[in-house]
């Protein structure tokens, strides 16, 4: 295996470990679940900049002459990127670090 394909897959292997312990709050409590959420989505943003020359020429090409699986992982990283993006937004907004009085406090837990 090349070197920095084995790195993109340490990459992957990490962000799924450090979103599934951060999804069980009883595993890291409030003050490491929120931590370890600021950082999985640090290190999300981390592989989409290793990645952005490969999001520019897919996009590039997403109707054109494009191979399905191409075509398969971009939608599910477009899908995988909105939801981390809207866990991430709600996340903070209910933390207790900005401490936020938001109404309707059960829609965005």
């Amino acid at each position: 295996m090349k070197s920095k394909q084995f790195i993109n897959y340490g990459i992957d292997a990490l962000l799924l470990v450090g979103f599934l312990v951060a999804f069980f709050l009883d595993l890291t409590g409030l003050e490491g679940h929120q931590w370890l959420g600021v950082g999985v989505a640090a290190f999300s943003a981390y592989h989409l900049i290793l990645h952005w020359n490969w999001v520019i020429a897919v996009t590039q090409k997403l109707f054109g002459q494009i191979t399905w699986q191409a075509k398969a992982y971009y939608v599910l990283d477009a899908i995988l990127l909105v939801g981390l993006g809207l866990i991430s937004v709600t996340g903070l907004l209910i933390s207790t670090w900005l401490g936020l009085d938001l109404v309707n406090y059960g829609i965005w837990l």
